[in-house]
């Protein structure tokens, strides 16, 4: 009886440990790879998960847009969730928006080797 006792009870631990200890959900280079894809991207930085994917995912990070007006700005984050939900859903995705101008030495990515449509894109 004690056996069943402590098999469901690791079995309950092992399933529920990564929400308890605040476990990465996703790896940062993982993210970054996805929100690359969005053209008026610039960089983004401080990158975190926590979760389990494909029971429920969390994604904080700060996002360096190409744009000046809140409604850019809105459609890049929408783009760059509806990315983010159509690999690790269901996630919830939090995006703290940084103007093009912002410098910080806590870039986390250098940005992606520019191409046609990435050609405005800056290193910071």
């Amino acid at each position: 009886m004690a056996v069943l006792v402590f098999a469901s009870a690791w079995k309950v631990l092992k399933a529920n440990l990564p929400w308890l200890v605040d476990e990465m959900a996703i790896a940062p280079e993982a993210i970054h790879a996805i929100v690359i894809q969005v053209t008026s991207f610039l960089n983004c930085h401080n990158i975190a998960s926590r979760g389990v994917v494909g029971r429920q995912a969390f994604i904080e990070m700060h996002l360096i847009v190409d744009a000046t007006d809140v409604e850019k700005s809105h459609q890049i984050t929408e783009e760059v969730e509806a990315l983010l939900a159509a690999k690790y859903d269901p996630v919830r995705v939090l995006i703290h928006v940084e103007p093009p101008e912002y410098k910080s030495d806590r870039i986390a990515y250098e940005p992606a080797v520019p191409g046609p449509a990435r050609s405005r894109r800056r290193d910071r």
